[in-house]
């Protein structure tokens, strides 16, 4: 135990030193264009178990894919026993010790890797992330999985058409058919509600599920948890206390006390925003998950360079009282929910105390925002559903799921059409705010996140 934390506090400092030396979630990287004409990681892999210690809750998840085969093609991945078809590769070369500590709060050392540089190959499918291959060398790789790692060790360096056949010659053609047509998607959501009893907000987090065209329960948890590169996280607000951390470690997680926090209004994999009371004013701030401290807050320059700074200032002036400099700020924005998609929102807080808030037209980062697509338009909705106030639908186009005043409505989604009638629907309280909305695909996904709900206290309501 006393080694576990001298070893999270190595890597606390660490994280504090990188931080100090470069912006918000920024990782010392070359960026080369996808991959997918020559695929440096094209062949057929064994998996196996890496020399880690692994949290007791993942074993089982670990033996889902110990001994199977992972296969990498321009047509489609194979990981264990999940298929997905077209998928996108992107290659960054990336420092090992900042990846590792920034990314999964571990070494390279504790994965036995010693390189200094390592290539970072992203594999998306419909523009959603899977996970990312970290490659060693030709014929070594590692895969993180929603926080499990494992190893993968060549069998084979095929060529393209070998692998086309490979499907067929070692997997019943009829069942790979239906694995790759059969449409698997998960959506988590956090919500935010004003409490009845005090001028606070309350968070719940909920599940909806399709596998293979069956629409699952829906599940609620009453804490605001997350999935994140590394598995599931969660954010608990006590008074003005935060605690920010992953499930399985809450001794990893990032504790401050005496936070003047108002609400968060906006979660993602790797940024979280508040509303903070500042002496009389309430203002929005962003950080980096990883790096939560009030000197890290996130600039609009630092997503947009100087042209968004400049975006913010026109925008602001409008609003502001003629004390420029100290009533703009670049410092004060969030994200927040419109019409199906997330956008920007900055604020000027006056001499007067009032605060006016207004919409950048900027398109949300992917540094904050990874998907955020409506497989039909906005209006085809409002068309169907009149009183729909936000919606969301699958990078499989299988499922939607749209918010009305008083329910939240689940869809089947043929041919880009909703279907005729919900097939669920929830009754909620008309007084929420959506800050957070994560999507996974594939079987093993759909599985992993209901588990890892049911776990944690999640409560199965329609």
């Amino acid at each position: 135990m006393k080694n576990k934390v001298i070893h999270i506090i190595l890597i606390s400092s660490l994280i504090v030193l990188f931080s100090s030396c470069k912006a918000p979630n920024d990782i010392s990287s070359n960026t080369m264009p996808p991959e997918n004409n020559r695929i440096s990681i094209t062949g057929e892999w064994l998996i196996s178990k890496l020399n880690y210690s692994y949290p007791k809750d993942k074993e089982s998840d670990i033996q889902k894919f110990n001994g199977k085969t992972a296969v990498f093609s321009r047509d489609f991945v194979i990981i264990g026993e999940e298929y997905y078809y077209n998928p996108q590769y992107s290659l960054k070369v990336v420092n090992a010790d900042e990846y590792f500590i920034y990314q999964y709060k571990i070494l390279p050392g504790d994965l036995k890797i010693e390189n200094k540089k390592v290539q970072v190959i992203t594999v998306k499918v419909e523009k959603q992330y899977l996970f990312e291959v970290i490659k060693l060398n030709e014929d070594r790789l590692i895969v993180n999985i929603n926080g499990i790692f494992v190893n993968l060790n060549r069998l084979s360096k095929t060529t393209e058409k070998e692998i086309s056949r490979y499907v067929g010659k070692n997997q019943n053609k009829e069942d790979v058919k239906k694995v790759i047509k059969g449409k698997s998607s998960v959506l988590v959501l956090g919500v935010a509600y004003k409490a009845k009893d005090r001028n606070k907000q309350i968070y719940k987090t909920f599940l909806f599920s399709s596998k293979n065209g069956e629409i699952g329960e829906i599940l609620v948890s009453n804490d605001l948890i997350f999935p994140r590169k590394n598995g599931f996280w969660r954010v608990d607000i006590n008074d003005e206390n935060l605690n920010i951390y992953p499930l399985n470690n809450k001794l990893q997680g990032i504790k401050l006390k005496e936070w003047p926090i108002n609400r968060i209004v906006f979660l993602g994999n790797d940024f979280i925003s508040f509303e903070l009371k500042d002496n009389d004013r309430f203002i929005y701030r962003n950080y980096p998950i990883d790096a939560v401290n009030v000197q890290n807050s996130v600039k609009i320059s630092d997503l947009y360079k100087e042209y968004g700074r400049r975006i913010f200032y026109e925008k602001a002036l409008k609003f502001s009282d003629g004390e420029v400099y100290r009533a703009i700020d670049e410092s004060n924005f969030t994200l927040s929910r419109k019409s199906g998609h997330w956008i920007l929102k900055g604020r000027v807080n006056n001499s007067n105390r009032e605060v006016s808030d207004f919409n950048l037209q900027l398109i949300p980062s992917n540094k904050m925002v990874f998907y955020d697509d409506l497989c039909m338009n906005w209006a085809y909705i409002k068309s169907k559903i009149p009183e729909a106030k936000d919606a969301f639908t699958s990078p499989n186009g299988d499922i939607a799921v749209v918010f009305t005043p008083k329910e939240i409505q689940m869809y089947n989604i043929e041919g880009k059409k909703l279907s005729d009638k919900p097939k669920k629907i929830l009754k909620i309280n008309g007084q929420n705010d959506i800050i957070m909305a994560e999507w996974a695909l594939g079987e093993y996904y759909v599985e992993n996140w209901r588990e890892v709900f049911l776990n944690n206290s999640a409560r199965k309501v329609k």
